[in-house]
């Protein structure tokens, strides 16, 4: 039946096209974390610092992450930081915490939980995300924050890494007087 066919070709192409659209995603992130450090790296890496309030840097993060965290039945739970303001560039905040939540959604088994917590201090804030994904051995948290390394747990749901993002975390944390630290 043509009908059939039809919907079976239609089908097929929408997988293709579905593919094509992922890779290209991936390779979208792979370039732009290629470039990103290699700005961190020279002179052009430059902050617009701007007071802003945390709970909106952190929300834009988990949006960035929700649609991965839903596939693996991955809940992301945000503290309460309402009211809780910092001086800093909202973009870079941003970006690392993409980082680290993309980080723990991609070594988290389905069903896990995720929380992304906010410690105001006199002199700083500290934002801790926290997940109950495969923990790292004491060489991992040694090499953690260089760049190009691909440490012990690997990615539950065969997702990739490129080995740089926990890098640019800790460039955007010092750039912002701040500095990046895992535990396990």
């Amino acid at each position: 039946d043509k009908g059939e066919l039809a919907q079976e070709q239609v089908l097929k192409i929408r997988e293709s096209c579905e593919t094509i659209v992922t890779i290209a995603e991936r390779m979208d992130r792979l370039i732009e974390s290629a470039l990103m450090q290699a700005k961190t790296e020279s002179a052009a890496f430059t902050l617009d610092v701007q007071e802003f309030p945390v709970s909106r840097a952190i929300s834009l993060a988990i949006a960035l992450n929700m649609s991965a965290a839903q596939q693996k039945s991955i809940k992301i739970n945000a503290g309460n930081s309402n009211g809780v303001t910092m001086s800093g560039d909202e973009d870079r905040i941003i970006e690392a915490l993409d980082n680290l939540i993309r980080n723990a959604v991609k070594y988290s088994h389905a069903g896990k939980n995720i929380s992304v917590d906010v410690n105001e201090l006199p002199e700083s804030i500290d934002i801790v995300v926290c997940d109950e994904g495969q923990g790292l051995t004491h060489d991992d948290c040694m090499r953690a924050f260089r760049q190009f390394q691909r440490l012990s747990a690997k990615p539950t749901a065969g997702e990739t890494s490129t080995g740089l993002g926990l890098a640019i975390v800790k460039t955007i944390a010092e750039a912002h007087g701040g500095m990046a630290t895992v535990a396990s």
